[in-house]
């Protein structure tokens, strides 16, 4: 559920809304749309909920259902959490573990690859090791900024080489629409938080 806005997390609780077939998603009540997520959530159990970019606590707090069955967790750059969360600052892998963890996600090699079977890929493969590598450090080896690098390689035909002149040429677009291009969106001064309610 992306959590900037409440525009955003409105379209969130419509496609949730989709997805889980209720009726109300093919009305215009965004009230009724909200109220019918929520009691969804107080009526099943066993869901996880994952909120993403949250900046404003109060404006999420909104949104929640009264009641939880399951688990919401949350991603955001903010430090004072407050007693709302328990907050979990994730540290950057260390480059080998970003490269081998980019690969695995991104389907290149096999999930139970070991540090050795990535060593290998690197003698074969030199020219895509080198981008695979300045990916990682331009994600600040960030595992969910990596895990979105994978995802995308996954479901595009797109080689390293071809990924890293993408975000060369188009990430300050990118960072353009996330608020701005300012010290605070780069990936190596982000602070990512993980809150577990």
């Amino acid at each position: 559920m992306s959590a900037e806005t409440t525009e955003r997390i409105s379209a969130s609780f419509l496609r949730l809304a989709e997805i889980v077939e209720l009726p109300e998603s093919q009305k215009s009540d965004q009230a009724r749309l909200v109220a019918a997520v929520q009691h969804w959530f107080l009526t099943h159990q066993n869901w996880l909920v994952i909120w993403d970019n949250v900046e404003d606590f109060d404006l999420l707090a909104q949104f929640f259902p009264l009641t939880r069955q399951g688990a919401t967790l949350l991603t955001t750059r903010c430090k004072a959490l407050g007693t709302l969360a328990q907050g979990r600052e994730l540290p950057p892998l260390t480059q080998q573990e970003a490269v081998l963890f980019l690969l695995r996600r991104a389907g290149w090699l096999a999930p139970t690859s070991s540090p050795q079977e990535l060593l290998e890929w690197q003698q074969e493969a030199p020219d895509a090791s080198a981008c695979a590598q300045e990916i990682v450090e331009l994600m600040g080896r960030l595992p969910l900024a990596l895990d979105q690098v994978g995802a995308y390689l996954v479901e595009t035909p797109a080689s390293l080489p071809e990924y890293l002149q993408l975000y060369q040429s188009q990430h300050a677009e990118l960072l353009k629409r996330r608020g701005g291009g300012s010290d605070r969106s780069s990936p190596s001064r982000v602070h990512d938080l993980v809150a577990r309610f």
